[in-house]
């Protein structure tokens, strides 16, 4: 049985020894000094720089990044770990100050460099000699339509500080300190939320029910927070002419508006796959209606103990990557011999996963909340497989290397899980079989086809605010409703008591147009899992390759080497007709069993 005292805990000494540590002050004082002579240096001259100067000038830049980076790394780690600890709380808040006012001493450098006239830029671009530096400026340059002037940017800096960054920061330490009450005990999100997937419905049930008090006491709180946030971006766009809510989102993501808008169309016609899914395991409970509560119900179809040890986990991981490929085994060694990953369940820790790439000459820092059920067993391999691209992009192609797209950023994820399903389920046959088989496709459904319905819904919302003005709760709620029930069709029974639940999700307030990265990775990582199933001896050195490629070119590019082509229509096709394919066999495999 796994403890709390079994789990593992970051080891943040590679940054600095304590949030005490006198080099934070000193490190921070000299940079500073730092940025100050780049400016005096370099400032009004961009235009001017031949290829060798400019390429001595990003290099610089990547530098100073670095550094920076390990002060606001090792700031944000500590804090999310312990959202109502003061102290770390009042360093993370120095160093945003700090950052954001040190980035004012390089901000001259995009301002003119998006001026410099088309034929005297590309003429620099290929001069320079590093292809990630290359690419670097080259993106650089599409941004140029909506720069703004060197004050009105600084001004959006210094804002952010007060305005964007303190807002998401106080939603983050609102729902990580949220005390749910059940059944007599203080449970964290993290906690409450697992019982959704609880073998008993009562118990889902009344889970679901104390999730939606906590938020509906809390709708004041969390309806101002993104009505602030969504009308502060709707201003910034405007100024910068963007002429969508997303437009600034995609010019990040290094992809078209046609890419996302096909994407959105190719998932959001499918959701006849979600109907069929949810209709058989309604079938497979016994149940007449499926509630929104009962969707990650589990089958219990097996008999074996689905508490799984830690060790069991890493074991069960380490094994797939490796397996699949040594080099990524390798990675996955270090970081657990590095202490890279926090996976013990805290009081005020922020609830959810992710994996931190903090800078390239260290390593990434996975954060999980392990509860042993074996859904952590995938979120393990989805945050290892991150923490993997990191890795490797930061190893081949430096800091600037490392900052994947959103688009690309969830693809290696993805695929860490599917190789890591593919190895349990060669474990099992007959009932245990069907159970894990329906469990992996509700985890793909609710990476792609429930985060499109989000994306919808986020759309919509952005758009709302815009034609309409504030928005209230009920407003919110009405769009919630609309595009979760377009997605679950009949299949499933929303309650009017789930109508609130948009108001927890992180991706909203953080990153605004994040979440149809998470469809568009799953349906990559899928078509590329056909590949490797395929000819694997072939793909494997092609799918390493191209998670060291990092952001050293644009996604495009990078995929067409590993035989995929975005702009096309049969790349969602084609990953849908995975997920297809796992309902028929689900299906199948049911009658087979004489289930249904």
């Amino acid at each position: 049985m796994t403890t709390n005292d079994t789990l593992p805990v970051w080891d943040l000494s590679p940054f600095y020894k304590s949030p005490t540590d006198p080099k934070i002050k000193s490190d921070m004082s000299l940079l500073a000094k730092e940025y100050q002579a780049i400016q005096k240096k370099y400032k009004g001259k961009v235009h001017e720089l031949s290829g060798e100067q400019m390429e001595a000038l990003v290099e610089i830049m990547e530098a100073l990044s670095l550094k920076s980076g390990k002060l606001g790394a090792f700031a944000s780690l500590l804090t999310t770990v312990d959202t109502k600890n003061e102290g770390y709380g009042a360093l993370q808040q120095k160093i945003t100050e700090w950052a954001a006012d040190l980035s004012k001493y390089t901000l001259f450098f995009g301002i003119e460099w998006k001026k410099v006239p088309e034929e005297k830029a590309l003429r620099v671009i290929n001069a320079v000699k590093n292809p990630t530096y290359k690419h670097f400026l080259t993106h650089m340059r599409a941004f140029a339509p909506y720069a703004l002037s060197e004050e009105i940017e600084e001004v959006l800096i210094e804002k952010d500080v007060t305005g964007w960054e303190s807002w998401e920061r106080l939603f983050t330490q609102m729902t990580s300190s949220f005390i749910y009450l059940f059944n007599r005990k203080k449970l964290t999100q993290s906690e409450v939320m697992k019982l959704l997937s609880d073998p008993q419905r009562v118990v889902r049930k009344q889970a679901s029910e104390v999730i939606t008090e906590t938020l509906f006491e809390r709708k004041m709180e969390l309806t101002h927070i993104y009505n602030t946030l969504i009308a502060d971006k709707m201003l910034e766009d405007k100024r910068r002419t963007y002429p969508s809510w997303l437009t600034g989102r995609n010019l990040g993501n290094k992809v078209s508006d046609k890419v996302v808008n096909k994407l959105i169309e190719s998932v959001t016609g499918r959701y006849d796959i979600v109907s069929r899914h949810y209709t058989l395991k309604r079938k497979l409970l016994g149940l007449s209606e499926l509630m929104d509560f009962d969707r990650y119900a589990p089958l219990n179809l097996s008999k074996k103990e689905t508490n799984i040890p830690w060790n069991d986990a890493v074991a069960i991981v380490q094994s797939a990557y490796r397996d699949f490929s040594p080099e990524m085994g390798d990675v996955v060694e270090t970081l657990f011999k590095e202490n890279a990953i926090h996976a013990a369940l805290l009081p005020h820790k922020r609830p959810g996963a992710f994996s931190a790439s903090t800078i390239a000459s260290i390593h990434p820092y996975i954060l999980m909340n392990y509860t042993g059920k074996d859904d952590d067993v995938m979120t393990l391999a989805h945050e290892l497989g991150h923490a993997i691209h990191q890795y490797l992009a930061g190893k081949t192609h430096g800091q600037i290397g490392m900052g994947m797209p959103l688009t690309t950023q969830e693809l290696a994820s993805t695929f860490g899980e599917m190789i890591t399903f593919s190895k349990l389920k060669e474990t099992v046959e007959g009932k245990e079989k069907l159970a894990l088989l329906m469990k992996k496709t509700d985890s793909i459904i609710a990476t792609v086809f429930r985060q499109t319905a989000m994306h919808c819904f986020e759309d919509a919302v952005h758009w709302k605010r815009r034609k309409k003005g504030e928005l209230k709760y009920d407003d919110f709620c009405e769009v919630w409703m609309k595009t979760q029930r377009a997605m679950f069709g009949k299949s499933v029974k929303l309650r009017e008591e789930y109508r609130g639940w948009w108001s927890y999700i992180p991706h909203f307030i953080h990153t605004p147009g994040y979440v149809y990265s998470y469809a568009f990775g799953e349906l990559l990582a899928l078509s590329l899992y056909k590949l490797y199933i395929t000819n694997p001896h072939e793909f494997t050195p092609t799918y390493v390759a191209l998670l060291k490629a990092g952001n050293s070119d644009y996604p495009e590019n990078l995929l067409k080497k590993a035989g995929v082509d975005i702009t096309t229509d049969s790349i969602w096709y084609e990953g849908l007709s995975v997920i297809d394919e796992f309902v028929a066999e689900e299906t199948k495999l049911a009658t087979e069993l004489g289930l249904i």
